[in-house]
């Protein structure tokens, strides 16, 4: 194997390592996108659930 296709092959094993990183880093963001959306929802509802019981007593 010459040097050039051993540096060719490096850069081919860079560039699905950063992929692969660049996966894991969206799968997270989603993740925390989607868990502070969830529990800013349920707060919002709590709130809701609060105000409507007490107009209605």
């Amino acid at each position: 194997m010459t040097e050039k296709e051993k540096m060719l092959k490096q850069m081919l094993h860079d560039a699905d390592d950063l992929k692969s990183y660049q996966m894991i880093w969206l799968g997270q963001r989603i993740f925390v996108m989607t868990t502070a959306s969830s529990a800013h929802l349920k707060s919002f509802l709590h709130c809701d659930e609060i105000v409507r019981g007490k107009l209605h007593q």
